[in-house]
């Protein structure tokens, strides 16, 4: 795994101990990557270790003022006006430090790609730390009046001797009961965080600020047509496409994984005619019926006329690949698609492939899932006049004391009409169904400390999102 790591110390003059950066990169590199550069300035140090092929590196840039190191880890995506074709490594990674110099703390707005960047100023003894738009690779750090500890893996921060002891944080626990995830900014413990997507960090003296510096903007365009939308859409989708597969180089070496669905469908067919010659596509079977999509993998394979691969997961198979999963992750995460994903990622290398393109988010930027359809019906209940729902419906429904049949449903459906955006949306939930007191323990509970909603996190983001409607 590729990634960045390093800390910075909030006391002027203080002396920072390479051995600590070098115990902060053994995680990085006991997955494969090798060290790509590093740099020890003043009270902070950083590096970055990369993968054979990647563009990683670090640079240095003096000023009068004060040095500018950085450790960049990603990869930007075509030339811009700033950055000379074929350019990588260091040389890329000061051309970003020029653009922090001529742009400050907005440069970030002016990269596209998939990166993490940690850049240390000598001018005010501040370090910057920077996600991509979405964040393609994690970032965790720990930041407290003495210091600041970043890493691409958590076990980077672990290992350096100034990080407290690590606790459980309760929250996170039960998000992870809940959702099968620990939802950002939080981790499994206390004081360690991830970096959002599109955000930075600037920590100095101690101090530390988080901010976002891009965000998703979901208002319609209500002047253009569905046709110039929908061309639109389409030509975003054939750009992304073939600028990964120029970032490859070689057609060969990229395929698919091929679910059969939309996202995955509509990505190996946009591949399929960029590449100019047949590509391969992988797709991942199981012997339960309940589970197997594979016959849409096929009937998409056979529509764009690809090279297409299978293989059926047995269950001993996922026990025997738990251990490699389990330590691939730096907390606990509980989605069963990294199963389907690390075998698809297995094939596909033994067929020759490094890099596979695979669709995901359509279901939710086109409302795929039948939970938004569902939405709709619940929103027709307000199309009754509220004499008749408040005074005659729901009274009636009400005083049927009865939990099945007509009633009974309809008594639900009521429930959850009258449930605002964003609640309605969490009623599917596993706590809906059970409560907390018969889940956990009571001296968890008390260390959860009162009442803990799990839905806190999305909600936020709800009231946050910039969006013209309550689907969006």
């Amino acid at each position: 795994m590729s990634g960045i790591f390093g800390f910075s110390l909030a006391e002027p003059g203080a002396s920072v101990a390479p051995e600590d950066l070098h115990a902060m990169a053994r995680p990085l590199l006991a997955s494969g990557a090798a060290i790509a550069g590093s740099f020890v300035e003043g009270s902070a140090a950083g590096g970055v270790a990369s993968a054979v092929g990647q563009t990683s590196g670090s640079a240095r840039i003096p000023t009068p003022q004060g040095a500018i190191a950085a450790a960049f880890s990603g990869a930007l995506y075509r030339e811009g006006p700033w950055r000379q074709p074929g350019e990588d490594g260091p040389a890329l990674t000061a051309r970003i430090i020029e653009l922090y110099l001529e742009h400050g703390e907005s440069f970030p707005e002016r990269l596209r790609g998939e990166f993490v960047i940690g850049i240390w100023d000598g001018r005010d003894r501040s370090f910057l730390l920077v996600t991509d738009r979405f964040r393609i690779h994690p970032l965790f750090y720990h930041a407290d009046r003495s210091k600041l500890l970043f890493g691409s893996r958590m076990s980077s921060l672990l290992a350096h001797p100034g990080m407290p002891p690590p606790t459980i944080l309760p929250e996170a626990v039960v998000d992870l009961v809940t959702s099968s995830a620990i939802p950002t900014p939080k981790t499994i413990y206390r004081g360690i965080r991830k970096l959002p997507p599109g955000h930075r960090l600037r920590y100095r003296g101690g101090e530390v600020s988080v901010e976002p510096y891009w965000d998703l903007v979901f208002e319609p365009d209500r002047g253009a047509s569905e046709r110039a939308l929908a061309a639109r859409l389409r030509e975003i989708l054939e750009d992304t496409v073939s600028v990964q597969l120029e970032r490859e180089g070689d057609p060969g070496r990229v395929g698919t994984y091929l679910s059969g669905g939309v996202d995955s469908s509509t990505v190996t067919g946009i591949l399929a005619r960029r590449a100019g010659r047949p590509i391969k596509s992988f797709s991942i079977g199981f012997a339960e019926q309940d589970f197997n999509e594979i016959r849409f993998a096929r009937i998409a394979a056979h529509a764009f006329r690809v090279e297409h691969h299978e293989h059926f997961v047995t269950p001993a198979e996922v026990l025997e690949a738990l251990p490699v999963l389990l330590a691939a992750f730096d907390e606990p995460f509980a989605n069963a698609s990294a199963v389907p994903a690390y075998f698809c990622a297995k094939l596909a290398r033994e067929h020759g492939v490094d890099r596979l393109f695979a669709g995901d988010g359509g279901d939710e930027l086109f409302a795929g899932n039948e939970r938004y359809a569902v939405q709709r019906l619940f929103d027709d209940y307000f199309r009754i006049p509220t004499f008749v729902r408040t005074g005659v419906l729901e009274p009636l429904v009400a005083a049927m004391d009865r939990r099945t049949g007509v009633f009974g449903r309809a008594r639900k459906y009521i429930q959850r009409a009258n449930t605002p955006y964003p609640q309605r949306l969490d009623m599917y939930g596993f706590l809906e169904e059970i409560p907390m007191d018969a889940l956990f323990a009571g001296e968890f509970l008390e260390e959860l400390g009162g009442s803990y909603d799990p839905g806190s996190a999305g909600h936020a983001h709800y009231r946050r999102a910039r969006a013209g409607t309550e689907l969006d």
